[in-house]
């Protein structure tokens, strides 16, 4: 208010009045939205307060001034930051900005509105972008044409401090902005009772998940958001219920927000929206997704990683910048263009995708891929054209995804292995005073690509656990931290590390388990119909390849079904699935856990069910060279394909380039599948 109150005198009142303690206070009483608690009289306070207040005074006179002003209120804010409430960079919110009017007349006024306003930084870079060039009465009439809903009071009385001093100059009352700019939650708000629906949005809601309680909620204002998103209700006209895509799981604020835009637009309305990147990606989007490509013409998606540091949270949170149309005829044809940074990169080359991409990419969750380069969607349609779906009918026979102990939920199953006395068996398992056998409860971190125990148990327990790499020490000296009783009878098994991302070293990375250990959910198993079968399966989802079309599907933290199900097997024959089987079973030989079962090292230990003659093992570079050339192959890929996926290109934020300086044989792998191609 104080800054306020100087940048208007600054610009208006300074030849009436001297400022003073005594003006300050004067504009401060009158510029007040709410009312104001009981002012403290000490001329000394007030004096030090002009003296600030002059000084800040340039901030409400620029454009970057402004939009620094929303920036540093949202920082000092406790509740904007629990709220996951997090003001728009002047940089971004120009971009959206501008790739939200590009197809508009420029000289028609259109009725806008942000739904999730804050300190109104979007609202102040549509002002920016139409005042350029524009006459003083165009402007007035088109900061007297934005809207805003903001549920914090201080941020919304900012909102309209800082609108008012951009119109100002042409015209505009504070009255008038204050009047378009409304206290009140958006989420529970009656927006269709007389009045009009809107031809421009742009919004960067709250990300916040609403399980998570607040200390400031005075007026149960998150309460009541709850009960609203858990009630279908009439929305807009010709619209599915109001609220009802918003899955299972928590509640989410964004989500809720995403469910709303449709709603709040006429047809032909324009959508600008900053928002977190599951809106691509995340499985309980799905019908949301399914909707907007129903009722949009999406025009571009631009993914963004924080690493520019726009925003407050980790350098690794993804979001993106989505411009629309309201149509009912729907999306047709989109860019895309991910793992930005500066948000410029909004103006890059972007990849058109149809329809048809969308349904080989994102099947019947409607993903929307993560793509930076057009080669990478040539790969991804040839392979995802060519292979079998992981957990269809196919190649490798049935395969069935399991997650069989839950470390938060089955704790009673297990134990830890500090909390009993037990003797080593030297292969991993265990043995109590009574005779009890105990086995390793496999978790994530403990899978590595044909190792079943590539990490060690030092100390404490859960998150705080201490870990040691197992380098190259045998099963005999490795300790898990859980141990279980041991199962007879489980059929062949591959588990997966769950946790991953698709710029770590490697995305996919799978081990064989030994017959009688179990798996703690954070590595999920695939179960095979057979020994051959598991084995040719482990070869090839520890290849470059198969990693590559996974790195472009996981966009997230986990490596879990809904992932999974996205991925195809290479189409192999009965001779190509023995070669596969008996590459991985080689490499497992120089591994030093693979977790081979007793005889494993002699011979496959599918040979016994078997009449072939036994072949040698190969060497484990040649074995892992012929694995990469047959999934790539079975995937449909030529050379130049093979080639792009082994690329070392640094700038590739999913390229391999970690893994090859990371492991001694890895080009060696990849020159020799190159030229045996």
């Amino acid at each position: 208010m104080t800054i306020a109150s100087a940048a208007h005198y600054e610009s208006k009142d300074r030849r009436k009045s001297a400022w003073s303690p005594a003006t300050l206070r004067s504009l401060v009483e009158q510029f007040a939205l709410a009312p104001l608690p009981e002012l403290d009289p000490d001329e000394r306070l007030w004096q030090r307060l002009a003296e600030l207040a002059k000084d800040g005074a340039h901030l409400g006179q620029s454009p970057e001034g402004m939009h620094s002003w929303a920036a540093a209120y949202q920082r000092a804010s406790a509740t904007q930051k629990a709220m996951g409430a997090y003001a728009t960079h002047n940089a971004f919110a120009s971009a959206l900005a501008r790739i939200t009017f590009e197809p508009l007349d420029k000289h028609r006024i259109h009725r806008m509105v942000d739904p999730s306003v804050g300190a109104g930084n979007l609202l102040l870079a549509a002002i920016e972008l139409y005042g350029r060039g524009s006459t003083d009465a165009h402007l007035k009439k088109f900061i007297l044409s934005l809207h805003g809903v903001e549920l914090d009071p201080r941020a919304r009385e900012l909102c309209c401090l800082l609108i008012w001093l951009m119109g100002a100059p042409v015209g505009v009352t504070l009255k008038q902005v204050a009047k378009n700019i409304h206290h009140a939650n958006a989420l529970t708000l009656d927006w269709w009772s007389g009045q009009d629906l809107y031809e421009v949005l742009l919004m960067n809601p709250p990300w916040e998940s609403l399980r998570h309680s607040v200390e400031e909620d005075p007026d149960g204002e998150r309460a009541l958001t709850v009960a609203r998103l858990s009630t279908l209700a009439v929305g807009a006209h010709g619209l599915p219920p109001l609220f009802s895509a918003q899955g299972g799981g928590d509640k989410n604020l964004f989500k809720a927000f995403v469910e709303l835009v449709p709603h709040l637009l006429v047809q032909g309305g324009r959508l600008g929206a900053l928002v977190p990147a599951a809106f691509a990606s995340d499985a309980g989007l799905t019908e949301l997704r399914e909707r907007y490509f129903q009722q949009f013409e999406i025009a571009r998606w631009t993914s963004f990683e924080n690493r520019g540091g726009y925003f407050p949270i980790d350098s690794r949170y993804k979001f993106g910048l989505l411009a629309a149309t309201r149509s009912d005829v729907g999306t047709r044809q989109l860019s895309v263009r991910s793992f930005a940074v500066e948000p410029d990169e909004v103006d890059a080359p972007h990849i058109s995708l149809d329809r048809e991409d969308i349904r080989l990419i994102g099947r019947r969750y409607h993903i929307i891929p993560e793509l930076f380069q057009e080669r990478e969607l040539e790969i991804l349609r040839t392979a995802l054209r060519t292979g079998s779906p992981l957990f269809e009918q196919g190649p490798l026979g049935r395969v069935v995804y399991r997650r069989e102990v839950d470390l938060s939920l089955g704790k009673a199953q297990f134990h830890h292995i500090a909390s009993k006395k037990l003797q080593s068996y030297g292969d991993a398992t265990f043995i109590d005073a009574r005779g009890q056998r105990f086995v390793p409860l496999l978790e994530g971190r403990c899978v590595g690509a044909y190792d079943c125990f590539q990490k060690t148990w030092v100390s404490g327990s859960g998150r705080t656990a201490v870990w040691r790499e197992n380098a190259d020490q045998p099963l005999s000296q490795c300790s898990p931290q859980y141990v279980i009783s041991p199962l007879p009878d489980l059929p062949p098994r591959v588990a997966l590390c769950d946790v991953t991302a698709s710029t770590n070293t490697r995305t996919v990375i799978a081990t064989w388990v030994p017959r009688t250990w179990r798996c703690g959910n954070t590595a999920p198993v695939l179960q095979y119909e057979s020994d051959m079968l598991a084995f040719a399966g482990l070869g090839v989802m520890n290849t470059l390849v198969f990693d590559w079309v996974a790195r472009r599907l996981a966009s997230g933290l986990h490596l879990n079904k809904f992932i999974l199900e996205g991925l195809v097997w290479p189409q192999l024959d009965t001779e190509g699935v023995t070669a596969a089987a008996h590459a991985a079973w080689s490499v497992c030989l120089s591994k030093p856990r693979a977790g081979l079962p007793e005889g494993g090292a002699a011979s496959p230990p599918w040979q016994a069910s078997t009449s072939s003659k036994p072949r040698r093992a190969l060497q484990p570079v040649a074995a892992a060279a012929s694995l990469e050339v047959l999934v790539a192959k079975g995937l449909g890929l030529n050379r130049a394909q093979l080639e792009a996926v082994f690329d070392e290109d640094r700038s590739d934020r999913r390229g391999f380039w970690r893994y090859y300086d990371s492991d001694s044989q890895a080009r060696r792998v990849v020159e020799k599948a190159l030229s045996s191609w």
